[in-house]
């Protein structure tokens, strides 16, 4: 099984916000929250990807990425000083936890601001 989350994150909202909020919605995916239900969801395979709408790039994203990684085994797999967006910004993301990603790949896209990222799995990792 893999749990795939996808988020779009209102434009100009606060990291403690954005942290929060994902908290909220993925506490169940999180040792603590799994163990309070009696699960194992802690240790299901995750992909969590969208658009965060806040620059990964700039020093206080690291707020978000270590939140992820810390509470949730997510690592990131998209590189954050490669830009997603026309304007050269690194707003759109791509985490995971327990896959074997291959490196993503960020597409032109004659339709959008934003580059399409396209993440290929090998195969589940034993836990």
């Amino acid at each position: 099984k893999v749990l795939s989350v996808v988020v779009y994150i209102s434009p100009n909202q606060h990291i403690n916000d954005i942290v929060k909020y994902l908290h909220l919605v993925l506490l169940p995916y999180t040792p603590r929250g799994a163990a309070e239900l009696g699960e194992d969801y802690d240790k299901m395979a995750m992909i969590l990807g969208g658009d965060f709408n806040f620059n990964f790039s700039s020093d206080k994203a690291q707020t978000l990425i270590s939140f992820l990684e810390n509470k949730l085994n997510l690592k990131m797999n998209t590189a954050r000083n490669i830009p997603s967006t026309n304007y050269k910004t690194t707003l759109d993301g791509v985490f995971s936890r327990f896959l074997n990603v291959r490196k993503p790949g960020i597409y032109v896209s004659y339709f959008s601001y934003h580059k399409p990222i396209i993440t290929c799995i090998r195969d589940i990792e034993e836990i």
